[in-house]
């Protein structure tokens, strides 16, 4: 929708969205809320907006050449992924302090919906837009201004809104009713910026130290490798092994970076024949780096399958008891190894036609100091094929705050990777690192991959949230003014 309608000569800087919220008694049809808003631009949406006016002058510079209509498609260097597909509602209350710096769409995922008119079938966020009976005109588009008009009936959308925003939208599959799956699996898209080939091989454990330094092992291999910025292994080969401590035939668990202490934090089973589930650091900056400086201590809980690894700044976190669609989330004392509380978190299951089913298997887990959130990267299938069989992959990353509370839309990991005809790539089952709230870095086979969340296009916040409740409908009017 955004750039469907533009001037071709003139650069456009952005767009003036005015928002209104209304929530109606869902009987009564009396109107109970009502907030008007004006958005921001995301910095996915003002790449998106200078790709659209530097394609169309190009075609005009093209015609006036040839002196006829160009076909085909001119621009061959890439194309930008759109970033308006999907309306978003989030609980953000967040102002637009920050606007003109924001590429994901954060806080949790309140209610969403494309611009496929449908009748509603109970999906707990899914709305539909509304065209209106004459001379009522709900949505409309000319040369000047696009208006867009959505409702959500009395199941949908229910919560505490605070934003409201374009996104990019990769999927969206209808829940079952499993306990706790109380949300639809809908994912917003993300993009790679560079992808880069190791020196070694296939990683499987990442932590990062700064951003110039990044550490890494192998699968079943205790050897610590290090990588810089650039992507590019630092040394010939590992720079010290763990292990004198840890089970050389086993996976680690994961390695996380301690900045308080400056120490790598690792997690896996001991040498014992009988191994136990321990943690351990190091300093890589020592003269016996493989020597530990802190344990190792046994967990207190050795129950669950601990994968991955990050710190906060205090605790340590890891992911364990994982299942089809829950996992949990482990705060561990560094001291002593004690699991000091533990977080259960249930993600949304699809359950498609033929039988079978699939939820989001967690994988990684990362520790972002800017936001304070923990991320998760999740596996899942997001579409399926006739008779029942699950087809196109996909990986996710979820942000949840110190206490499981979810904080920012899911974001799909078929990320777009950009050229003369645009591809999707996914990211498998991986660990990763945040670089920062809007980026992160993850080991995928033989390569390293740096991969951008920029899926929302706009973003509005209200100035006073509103919540909707069950037996009130909503109605959000999005009008956008081309500038």
């Amino acid at each position: 929708m955004i750039g469907d309608i533009f001037q071709p000569n003139k650069l456009i800087e952005g767009i003036e969205g005015h928002v209104t919220v209304e929530i109606r008694d869902e009987t009564t049809g009396k109107l109970q809320a009502r907030e008007e808003t004006h958005n921001f631009i995301s910095l996915s949406a003002t790449r998106y907006l200078r790709w659209v006016q530097r394609n169309a002058l190009f075609k005009l510079d093209m015609k006036a050449f040839e002196g006829s209509t160009p076909t085909g498609a001119l621009d061959k260097d890439y194309q930008e992924p759109d970033v308006s597909t999907h309306i978003a509602l989030t609980s953000l209350t967040d102002d637009n302090s920050t606007a003109g710096s924001e590429w994901t769409m954060y806080g949790k995922l309140i209610g969403y919906s494309n611009k496929t008119i449908y009748n509603q079938t109970g999906d707990p966020l899914l709305g539909s837009p509304q065209i209106g009976i004459s001379p009522e005109v709900l949505c409309e588009t000319n040369a000047s201004y696009t208006k867009w008009t959505f409702d959500w009936d009395g199941l949908s959308a229910n919560g505490t809104i605070g934003s409201v925003g374009w996104v990019g939208g990769v999927a969206s599959l209808a829940t079952t009713s499993l306990p706790g799956a109380s949300a639809a699996r809908f994912y917003i898209s993300s993009s790679l910026e560079e992808s880069k080939a190791t020196s070694t091989g296939s990683f499987q454990r990442i932590a990062k130290r700064d951003n110039n330094t990044y550490y890494l092992t192998l699968g079943a291999n205790t050897s610590i490798y290090q990588y810089d910025q650039n992507l590019t292994q630092v040394g010939s080969g590992p720079i010290f092994s763990v292990g004198g401590q840890f089970k050389a035939s086993t996976t680690l668990g994961g390695i996380a970076w301690d900045r308080t202490n400056n120490r790598l934090w690792v997690i896996g089973l001991d040498t014992a024949s009988t191994p136990k589930k321990i943690i351990a650091a190091y300093d890589p900056s020592s003269s016996t780096p493989g020597t530990p400086v802190a344990g190792p201590f046994v967990i207190s809980n050795s129950t669950p399958t601990y994968l991955s690894l990050t710190h906060d700044g205090t605790n340590l976190w890891t992911l364990g008891s994982i299942s089809n669609n829950a996992f949990t989330m482990y705060r561990i004392n560094p001291s002593d190894g004690v699991v000091a509380s533990s977080i259960p978190i249930t993600l949304p299951y699809y359950d498609w036609s033929g039988g079978g089913g699939s939820g989001e298997s967690a994988y990684g887990i990362s520790y972002e100091p800017t936001k304070g959130y923990l991320y998760v990267a999740t596996w899942a299938y997001f579409s399926t094929t006739t008779g029942g069989t699950p087809s196109t992959p996909n990986s996710a990353v979820r942000a949840f705050d110190l206490s499981g509370n979810e904080a920012m839309v899911p974001v799909s990991m078929r990320y777009w990777i950009k050229g003369p005809s645009p591809s999707r790539g996914f990211l498998g089952q991986t660990d990763f690192e945040m670089i920062d709230p809007w980026r992160l870095l993850a080991p995928d086979g033989a390569t390293i991959k740096r991969i951008l969340l920029d899926g929302m296009g706009s973003r509005a916040p209200l100035s006073s949230a509103v919540t909707k409740s069950s037996g009130q409908t909503l109605r959000i009017t999005y009008q956008m003014t081309y500038v």
